[in-house]
């Protein structure tokens, strides 16, 4: 009872926080909203893991023995049952690894069919945005809102459908942090029943609930990174007019490695490359957003969103990078030109 009150009332703080119109606000309900996916994924994973102990003391024993008696225990059959044993159980260093990684966690949920391939994609990419509000201090101010909200829907779905483990001390009284829930504590048949209620009851709260909210969620959250982006592709192609650069060269320069010898390239010789995106990208993006309209439901319109996040995303980064930098430059020109 205790874990299920703790993920609710985190999930409470999470939806208010995002429901703020300050951006401070915002930048820790997409924190919140981070550890609580994690914190859903590695139950399901330790009740997973979990499961495996038995046979995992019986594949070190094995072990431990071969290595104490090779003579008599590496035998044909010692052989097989490892075998079994190996495909059945997860190593103590991929152990490691989910327990401390994010990613692995969502990968090794998909890997045992409880987390569905197209909600991994879009949490991977969510954690990595919220890497930038935490570790780096960075929001995107024109996309956290909506970035909030699908993390909202995706977190909900987690509470939904990853309910593992035992109930211990269950009651159908709600406890006091949850009290506004009592109809829901005391409709449900079981105790498994509640966290998913209360899953739902957020996301009517938070304006998310069915397929239309999530369509236009997505439908705004890619719309608004397209118009941004190709806003700076303008901008940067016309801070140096007499150069000759356009918004399809800087497309191009964009997908170009970090490295010396292309920040030399004139526009002229960046057309002349052949690169994994162009403009015909843009306008197949464009088109993703009137495919989220028509999904007929909620995985339909996230598997469309993920392929789009999948293939913009290093774009975007790179030319949010290039116009901080071009920004930077013109503040420092602005203070010589003062004299400071």
């Amino acid at each position: 009872m205790e874990r299920l009150v703790r993920i609710a009332v985190h999930m409470q703080e999470a939806v208010r926080l995002g429901s703020s119109r300050w951006l401070e606000h915002q930048r820790l309900a997409l924190i919140l909203l981070d550890n609580a996916a994690e914190l859903l994924m590695n139950r399901c994973c330790e009740d997973l893991l979990r499961r495996e102990d038995f046979d995992l003391r019986e594949l070190r024993n094995i072990e431990r023995a071969q290595a104490w008696r090779p003579d008599l225990y590496r035998t044909e059959p010692m052989a097989r049952r490892l075998d079994e044993l190996r495909a059945r159980t997860t190593s103590i260093r991929r152990r490691k690894r989910i327990e401390r990684d994010f990613n692995e966690k969502a990968r090794f949920l998909v890997e045992r069919d409880q987390l569905q391939p197209t909600y991994a994609r879009i949490l991977l990419r969510l954690h990595a945005y919220r890497n930038e509000a935490y570790h780096r201090d960075e929001v995107r101010p024109e996309t956290l809102s909506s970035a909030v909200e699908i993390y909202t829907i995706a977190a909900c779905h987690l509470m939904r459908t990853l309910t593992t483990g035992t109930m211990i001390g269950y009651s159908r009284d709600a406890p006091e942090p949850l009290r506004r829930f009592s109809e829901l504590f005391s409709q449900a048949r079981t105790p498994f029943d509640v966290q998913p209620a209360i899953a739902d009851a957020l996301l009517v709260e938070a304006g998310l609930a069915g397929v239309s909210a999530v369509r236009e969620v997505l439908r705004s959250n890619m719309t608004d990174r397209l118009d941004t982006f190709e806003d700076v592709l303008a901008e940067l192609a016309g801070a140096w007019p007499d150069r000759g650069w356009t918004p399809e060269t800087v497309l191009a320069q964009l997908q170009l490695p970090d490295e010396p010898q292309n920040a030399f390239l004139g526009p002229a010789d960046v057309a002349s490359l052949s690169l994994p995106l162009g403009p015909d990208d843009l306008t197949r993006w464009r088109q993703g957003v009137t495919e989220i309209g028509e999904a007929d439901d909620v995985l339909a319109a996230f598997t469309v969103f993920a392929n789009f996040e999948e293939a913009f995303e290093e774009l975007e980064s790179a030319a949010l990078a290039a116009i901080r930098a071009y920004e930077e430059y013109l503040d420092l020109e602005m203070e010589r030109m003062r004299g400071n």
